[in-house]
């Protein structure tokens, strides 16, 4: 998973041979993301936000499928 300035957040599949861009999140969110985090089964993703209040939004994504 990829976060940036935007506020959207990018995920990717990757397996030994490439990378596939699987789906975008796009939260309405337009403070940049100052960290991501998976949790340990993968099932769920973290991403905190320079915002006025430090806003932290969860995310049961599951696998991502190509």
């Amino acid at each position: 998973a990829h976060g940036g300035g935007s506020g959207k957040i990018s995920m990717w599949q990757v397996n030994a041979e490439d990378a596939n861009h699987t789906r975008t999140i796009s939260p309405g969110m337009t403070s940049k993301i100052t960290s991501l985090s998976w949790s340990h089964d993968g099932k769920w993703l973290a991403a905190s936000y320079d915002d006025a209040n430090s806003s932290i939004l969860l995310w049961k994504v599951g696998a991502v499928h190509a």
